[in-house]
């Protein structure tokens, strides 16, 4: 009995001096201000782009960004079986994005275009709902792999 005290004891201490931090916390500081998001075009991605984007929102920094994004889905078709049923397709997310960077000191600005694309090849399944699910949850995949170019672009561009 003693000896499973001190072994819970002895985890306790070696767990609880970890300095964990999530990926994507939300307690993030970054050095660039987004003032304002526009987002045209699938209302899923645009929620999940805006939420991510918001956490990179810093009043204190020199650069204030305005950014426009124009998002886009997309499924073709890429086989056929002999019946000409759908076999294969292509899932595909695209993102255009206008910056225009302004920084606080003067009246500059600077705008530059950017376009971000990701896609999936996706097999057709028989049940319809599991499919459609399938596909909702493949184009949020897409867009948060999207959203994490755009953070890494945002940043390279901060550095510069």
């Amino acid at each position: 009995m003693i000896k499973k005290i001190l072994i819970l004891i002895t985890l306790m201490l070696l767990t609880s001096s970890c300095d964990y931090k999530p990926l994507y916390s939300t307690d993030i500081i970054s050095n660039y201000n987004i003032s304002s998001i526009e987002i045209n075009g699938d209302k899923n991605i645009n929620n999940f782009i805006k939420r991510g984007l918001n956490n990179y929102k810093n009043s204190d920094s020199n650069k204030n960004y305005e950014i426009t994004l124009n998002t886009s889905n997309s499924k073709n078709i890429l086989a056929k079986d002999k019946t000409a049923n759908t076999t294969d397709y292509k899932l595909s997310v695209n993102v255009e994005m206008i910056i225009i960077e302004i920084k606080n000191n003067s009246t500059d600005k600077i705008e530059k275009r950017v376009t971000f694309e990701e896609d999936l090849n996706v097999k057709n399944n028989s049940n319809n709902f599991s499919q459609a699910n399938y596909e909702n949850i493949s184009k949020i995949n897409l867009a948060e792999i999207i959203l994490t170019k755009i953070i890494l672009f945002l940043s390279n561009q901060n550095d510069n």
